[in-house]
């Protein structure tokens, strides 16, 4: 498959939200940046467009929501504790199995 897909709309409320209004004027060179707006956290690249005298005539930009690697993040935070807590409980039982046939066996052998 060749060609250009779409993988996001540009949803244009939360641009306008995220991009101040002088930054055509602040922007010289590319540049990556990461925020944090209304509890999301946005990366942004930019990189201006110059013409061949070097002044700036515009800016091409990309931002990206990472909220759903969030997510995912907190998912396998909380995966990863209560896996390390099922196997802590798993090996206490064994550890009680063998102490319990250990003391078992010193009895019979006692008698």
């Amino acid at each position: 498959m060749y060609g250009f897909r779409n993988v996001d709309a540009t949803d244009w409320q939360i641009i306008r939200k995220i991009v101040p209004d002088d930054i055509s004027n602040r922007i010289k060179d590319v540049s990556f940046n990461s925020f944090i707006k209304d509890e999301t956290e946005y990366a942004t690249v930019i990189v201006p467009i110059l013409d061949y005298k070097g002044s700036n005539i515009g800016f091409i930009m990309g931002i990206r929501n990472f909220e759903e690697y969030q997510n995912q993040l907190q998912t396998v935070i909380v995966q990863s504790i209560w896996s390390g807590f099922l196997q802590s409980i798993i090996l206490m039982m064994v550890l009680l199995i063998m102490l319990k046939s250990m003391f078992n066996n010193q009895i019979s052998d006692n008698k």
